[in-house]
């Protein structure tokens, strides 16, 4: 993944995951548009007919608010998205502490 020079500083990297953590924040199925919660804090949207599931239980109709997920994002011309989403057991890994993205979800 490609970061801009002025938001590398908001990337922490889970080395051994690869993924960021966060939880499901809001899921309007209707438009089909979701946003995930970092560990810092920081919301990132996503749509359904950009991201791409992985895991034993990952099903579109599966996903709801407060379901805790790894997650990785990308730069889209509508700013940062979620592009990968895992679904996994609740709390996390529990491997790492600020393992999510610093900063405000800015506008």
């Amino acid at each position: 993944m490609r970061v801009r020079p002025e938001e590398e500083e908001e990337f922490i990297a889970l080395p051994s995951e690869r993924f960021y953590e966060g939880v499901i924040a809001k899921i309007n199925r209707g438009r089909r548009t979701g946003v995930v919660r970092a560990a810092s804090g920081r919301e990132i949207p996503f749509n359904f007919a950009h991201v791409t599931l992985v895991g034993d239980r990952a099903v579109l109709e599966n996903l709801q608010e407060g379901m805790w997920v790894g997650f990785d994002v990308g730069q889209t011309s509508r700013g940062l998205r979620v592009t990968v989403l895992r679904p996994m057991n609740s709390g996390g890994t529990g491997g790492s502490s600020g393992g999510g993205l610093r900063g405000s979800s800015g506008g």
